[in-house]
């Protein structure tokens, strides 16, 4: 496991150059098993498990509900996987 200085990724599914699914397999393919949550805008229920099976712990839309970033900033510090949406 690297070590990493931060303790979780907020992570953008869609960004320019490399979207957030291959950076998170990136991510995990370097060895490093810090807490990736991935953000979209364009949240589709359906599509949660291609994130999850490209390495993220969660997944929540955009914008951003501050109670459930909250729920999952929480739940990462606890140590629970969850599986959140939109």
């Amino acid at each position: 496991d690297m070590k990493s200085p931060y303790d979780l990724v907020l992570m953008d599914i869609q960004m320019p150059i490399m979207d957030g699914v291959e950076a998170t397999k990136r991510i995990r393919q370097a060895g490093n098993l810090i807490p990736i949550i991935g953000l979209t805008a364009g949240y589709i229920p359906s599509e949660l498990q291609l994130y999850l099976e490209a390495g993220m712990n969660d997944c929540i839309g955009k914008p951003v509900r501050l109670n459930l970033l909250k729920k999952v900033l929480s739940d990462r510090r606890d140590g629970s996987s969850r599986e959140v949406g939109g």
